[in-house]
């Protein structure tokens, strides 16, 4: 676990020399259903919200969401409840492999 807070701290630094990120773990709530969890990053893209989620996968993990450009069914689930607590119209995955650091983004 430590190693996947060491990716997204790293991940998330270099993401902000972009100058695009809007915010860094943001919390977000509902009430109705009852839901808490932290956005790992918001980007402003000409002036539209994005949200983004980083995770970190073993090897063979990677190379199936590469080779099928598919996030996991429980990744998806939470990208699209952030997005949707958020009112954003796009977000993204990115998915580091913990092999060799390369990354995708679905």
């Amino acid at each position: 676990m430590e190693n996947g807070k060491f990716a997204h701290d790293r991940l998330q630094a270099k993401m902000e020399l972009t100058g695009k990120v809007k915010f860094l773990e943001k919390e977000v709530k509902s009430d109705d259903p009852p839901i808490r969890g932290f956005i790992d990053l918001g980007l402003d893209w000409n002036g539209e919200e994005i949200i983004g989620e980083i995770k970190t996968a073993k090897e063979e993990i990677y190379l199936h969401k590469q080779s099928s450009m598919k996030p996991s069914p429980n990744h998806l689930l939470q990208i699209l409840t952030y997005m949707k607590l958020r009112k954003a119209k796009q977000g993204f995955m990115f998915y580091e492999n913990k092999n060799d650091q390369s990354f995708l983004i679905i």
